[in-house]
This record gives structure tokens, sequence and C-alpha cells, in this order.
């Protein structure tokens, strides 16, 4: 495991209780899916696997070890772990995407051969070096998303803990963006992303937690997990679409029971178009 959250209890200061005893643990070079309501504490926990906030009670190990909170234990941890927020204007400032992008390796201290290197393979990794010399605020909400991923990945973070990278894209800007985000994996990155989504995740994921009220209430494989109808009841959340149809086809005969499910609406879609 590359990072573990060991039963993280962690409180608001108007008295929220937010994490209660959470323990969770991100495989390398997986992709994690967090699902729960809002409320349920996935951005909080996000916040803590980054080191912006501090436990009351747990730990926080990365391989293996106690993280620290002093400045240079929080260099280092926030360089192997990025972290990119809901709304990309929280993260973008700078007079350029380019500048925007190559600040994290800047901020390290790195030449500037190599911040410019760090950032050209930041914007061609998410398809963006055509963006360089544009301010950010003449961007779409898409491109922001992108230019926020790229700085935190011009890092080249072992992990991207991503919160709702779903949230204000339109279907095509979804496709996009998580074909990006899966070609990251691909290339050896470990991906944690928070959503709501039940068919996001199981297309996208390979495991999944589900959170509800500031607890784990099972993580595991992706089919096993969101094919638990009581579990997701529990969550507050609905049996993907996609697998619905996979089930009932099973039922039916439709689709052999050694047969794969489908995990996309496409697939889904091409099930019902071969069935008698």
């Amino acid at each position: 495991m590359i990072l573990q959250a060991l039963d993280i209890a962690y409180s608001y200061p108007d008295g929220t209780s937010a994490l209660k005893g959470l323990s969770l643990s991100v495989g390398r070079a997986r992709r994690l899916a967090i699902l729960g309501p809002n409320g349920s504490g996935k951005t909080t926990l996000l916040l803590h696997l980054n080191g912006t906030l501090k436990p009351e009670r747990g730990k926080i190990r990365l391989d293996g070890q106690a993280v620290g909170y002093q400045r240079a234990d929080l260099l280092s941890w926030r360089s192997q772990v990025g972290l990119v927020l809901q709304d990309p204007d929280d993260q973008l400032f700078a007079n350029s995407v380019g500048e925007d992008v190559g600040f994290g390796p800047r901020n390290a201290g790195l030449d500037e051969g190599r911040v410019q290197e760090a950032t050209d393979w930041a914007l061609k990794s998410l398809r963006i070096s055509q963006l360089a010399m544009r301010p950010p605020h003449a961007l779409s909400y898409g491109q922001k998303k992108r230019v926020a991923i790229a700085g935190a990945v011009a890092m080249r973070p072992r992990l991207l803990l991503l919160d709702e990278p779903s949230a204000g894209l339109d279907a095509r800007g979804v496709a996009h963006l998580m074909a990006l985000l899966d070609h990251l994996v691909e290339e050896g990155m470990t991906l944690v992303f928070t959503t709501h989504e039940v068919d996001l995740a199981l297309a996208h994921a390979d495991h999944v937690a589900l959170f509800y009220q500031g607890r784990v209430l099972a993580a595991g494989e992706t089919l096993d997990v969101l094919s638990d109808e009581a579990l997701l009841r529990e969550a507050r959340l609905k049996r993907p679409w996609a697998l619905e149809v996979g089930m009932k086809a099973r039922a039916k005969g439709w689709l052999h029971e050694e047969a794969p499910l489908p995990r996309t609406r496409e697939a889904a879609m091409a099930l019902l178009d071969g069935a008698p």
C-alpha cells in the first residue's frame, strides 16, 4: 500500500464531526473511487491524505511510515501526493497557464531548465500545450480543470487525489478528462477520486470505498461493492445503470454467468441490442 489512513477522527471548528475513526488503504498504480453522499467525509479525507488537515486521532502512513507535519515533511509529502480541488478557480492564480503549471516545480527549487521540462510534460500529458500562454481566467471550465490537474502532475507525484473531477463538466468533457486520467494510471500513477456518481466509479475505478457519515461502510473490488444492493442502500446510493442491466440480463439468460458484466453505458446498450 502506498498510502493509508488509520483510525482517523476529525471535527471542524464548529463541532461538526466529519471523520469518525475512518481507515482506508490505497494500492499502488490503482484507481480508487471514494463514493458517498454530500457530507459523508469524502473531501475531508482527501485534505488529510495530503497533509492540509491534521487528524485529532489516528495516523496517515506513506509507504508504511507515519508522516510528519513539519514544513520539510509536508513539502516531501506533497511532492509525492498531489491534490486537485473540485473548483479549479481555487487553485489557479498565475498570469498564464504555463506559469501556473510550473509553480510547483519552481517552488520546489528546480532550475529553470527542469521547471520548463516538467511544465511541458504536464501540459502535453493533459493535452493542453496550446494553452500555455493563455491567462487562466480566459479558459472554459473544462480547460481550467485540466490546467489545475496539470499543475498537480507537474511534480510527477506518485499519487493524485481529485475531489469530484466530473463536477461542472458535460458528458463529453467527463469522458475526455477520465481518459486522460486513465492514461496517467497506465504510466504508473495512483489515482484516488471522490464522487457521488456510481456510474463514473463503475467505469473508471479498480476499487471502491463507500463512505457514510464519516465512516467507511465497505471497500473492495468495484464490481463486488457496487453489486451489493444492501450496502448501496445504506450509503444512500443506487446500483449503476450498466450493472443493473447486466445483472438483469444474466437473470434472464441473455448473458452467460461467466461473461463479464458491462461497466459502461455503451457496453450495456450493446448487450441490450443483442438481446433476444
